[in-house]
């Protein structure tokens, strides 16, 4: 993982830029510190270009600095290859990337390919010296952060870096960077300008985001941005549309044991099992920190007990050798200041040990229970999460923000008492799981409104705007604690598979909560042995840990999408 910065400025404006670099760094640094490196070009048409880079090393033998330097090119790449460019497990993926960039020699529709063959979490900065071109821009799905400021007039300077929230700046002074596309800055002597190369869907001449050029004609800027005829391929293929001829007859028992049920449960596991294979493989040094001569946990999970964080626990306990111990990171809060009231009973909290009671007791599993109290989520919001969150504002955004980081942090005590912090640099997170597989409330609200249609519509939004209401801000929390987080349910194949199947092969609505939502995933669970957590309902994280209730401007009572006073910055 890695911190990026890169400032475009004219040398009249350096002490803005200066100041922009003092207020970024300690934010940047608790993202990675392993290496710290910078560097400053003269660009053709006068301006210079600041780059600098905060690097978590997790793959290699060693540390691979940023920005990679070449002689041809630098590179600030936040993000993981898993699949599309071949990385050895000892091989480090920015070195990788680099190389592939550079080999393409300018030429635009190549570089494109690289970035669309990528299978993985990225954002990145990339300056293609022999075209004078900076190329900005993050995956489809928006699952590595990425913010900008854009310049507001001629004088202004241009900003890209993984965190954004500055005291001093205007509340609207940073956006995240919209995963429309990639972006093409053009550094030449005549008039600055954007492109802008659409990602398109797989199987279809259908931006991925349907109103793209529209969003982005609302980006405000004295840039001149222009989308491309040229565009990148989505790595997944669109979702299928396809509604059932006739309504299913079977009853609820003949439907769960029929073939078609089971093969597509089989079949998910084996991708999911893929994915999280790939995020552990792909972490040699995750496990290497030691306390007391004690090797560190390679792995955190956040383990709300429910149905995904306990599918990902169990195939993470197939996918490491025995022996490996794995941290089960599971959150509550209350207005209490005692950290050991019993009121962190939270229906998380009780579900969570239910779930750990399902797993292979041949492991060690570390359940660590990370209790917060009101004053210490006004301490942290104030210090940390309201940077983290930052530019999202709303309620909700407050409620999963503090629950993310609270969560990432890892600090608790274990279920015998004693106190425990995880030191595992990676964290599995169970985002996507809902988008993809109609879990959410308003879904079974949409299908009770409108029908099959109405839910494959609601799904379909659901999935295409993942990049801006969740993942970025989900990317910025848990790696304020030097950790990164990791998505099995969004790994391009297993995406790929479940956009491939028609929605009644996925969920099964006309079945009550708890067994209709997620159907699919609820047949995996099975498989794995996960009872308990296969006929839990969906439970919001704001929710099942309680964090919703303790946003002090909302009183608890707030609407998710109301802007949320505490966030603001002062």
């Amino acid at each position: 993982m890695c911190g990026i910065l890169l400032i475009i400025y004219d040398p009249s404006r350096e002490s803005l830029a200066t100041k922009i670099i003092h207020s970024l760094e300690d934010q940047l640094w608790r993202r990675g510190h392993d290496s710290i490196n910078d560097t400053v070009i003269l660009l053709p048409n006068g301006k210079l270009m600041y780059l600098k880079g905060f690097v978590l090393a997790l793959r290699g033998p060693g540390v691979t600095a940023q920005p990679v330097s070449n002689g041809r090119g630098l590179l600030l790449w936040n993000g993981e290859v898993f699949d599309g460019l071949q990385v050895g497990v000892e091989e480090n993926d920015t070195q990788i990337v680099m190389d592939a960039l550079t080999s393409c020699h300018g030429d635009t529709s190549r570089i494109l390919n690289v970035f669309e063959k990528i299978h993985g979490p990225w954002a990145t900065v990339y300056w293609e010296e022999s075209n004078s071109s900076v190329w900005v821009g993050r995956d489809v799905l928006g699952r590595r952060s990425l913010v900008w400021h854009l310049p507001q007039d001629h004088e202004d300077i241009f900003v890209v870096s993984s965190v954004g929230n500055m005291k001093g700046f205007s509340q609207d002074y940073w956006s995240e960077v919209p995963a429309l596309g990639v972006y093409e800055y053009k550094a030449a002597k005549e008039e600055e300008r954007i492109h802008c190369y659409l990602w398109k869907e797989k199987d279809s001449d259908q931006f991925f985001v349907l109103d793209a050029q529209n969003e982005l004609s609302k980006l405000t800027t004295t840039l001149h941005i222009e989308p491309s005829a040229k565009s990148l391929t989505v790595p997944f293929s669109s979702l299928n549309t396809k509604t059932p001829s006739i309504p299913p007859s079977p009853s609820p028992s003949e439907q769960s044991t029929s073939s078609t049920w089971s093969s597509n449960a089989a079949r998910l596991l084996e991708l999911l099992q893929e994915a999280v294979h790939k995020r552990l493989v792909c972490s040699s040094r995750a496990g290497e920190e030691k306390e007391d001569g004690v090797k560190a946990s390679p792995v955190a999970v956040l383990f709300s007990g429910g149905l995904d964080s306990a599918v990902i626990a169990a195939l993470v306990d197939r996918c490491l050798v025995p022996g490996e111990s794995v941290d089960l990171i599971n959150v509550a809060f209350n207005q209490s200041k005692d950290p050991k009231n019993t009121d962190y009973n939270v229906p998380d909290r009780i579900s969570a040990i239910k779930a750990a009671q399902e797993l292979n007791p041949d492991r060690q599993w570390n359940l660590i229970l990370v209790n917060v109290d009101q004053d210490e989520v006004t301490a942290m919001k104030s210090e940390y999460i309201s940077h983290s969150v930052h530019p999202l504002s709303t309620v909700l955004d407050d409620s999963l923000g503090c629950a993310m980081w609270f969560a990432a942090r890892g600090k608790g005590y274990l279920v015998s008492g004693r106190p425990y912090q995880t030191r595992a640099k990676v964290v599995l997170v169970g985002v996507g799981a809902d988008e993809q597989l109609a879990g959410y409330s308003r879904h079974r609200t949409q299908y009770q409104h409108g029908g099959i249609e109405g839910l494959i519509f609601e799904v379909q939004k659901d999935i295409k705007r993942l990049s801006y209401r969740n993942l970025g801000r989900d990317d910025r929390c848990i790696g304020d604690h030097h950790r990164e987080a990791r998505f099995p349910y969004l790994d391009e194949k297993v995406v790929d598979f479940l956009s491939h199947l028609p929605m009644h092969d996925k969920a099964d609505l006309e079945l009550p909560r708890g067994e209709g939502e997620k159907r699919l995933l609820r047949e995996t669970a099975l498989m794995l042995g996960c009872t308990c957590a296969a006929s839990l309902p969906k439970r919001a994280l704001q929710f099942g840990s309680r964090a919703a209730l303790l946003q002090g401007s909302a009183g608890g009572k707030g609407k998710g999408s109301d802007t949320s006073k505490d966030l603001l910055v002062h």
